[in-house]
């Protein structure tokens, strides 16, 4: 799950709930480990490739 957070976020989920084994500082990071993403969506309005274009 921890590699899915982020994406998570972007789609619209606002709270998650981690199993007692993994680590709440990982998961934290998770939430912004990419610093640009491909598609446009109500974050970004403009794909990654229109953005870099202008």
């Amino acid at each position: 799950l921890l590699d899915q957070l982020q994406f998570m976020k972007r789609c619209g989920f606002d709270s998650f709930v981690l199993r007692a084994d993994k680590d709440i500082t990982k998961a934290a990071k998770c939430l912004n480990f990419f610093s640009q993403t491909y598609q446009a969506a109500t974050d970004t309005d403009l794909p990654l490739f229109r953005r870099r274009a202008s």
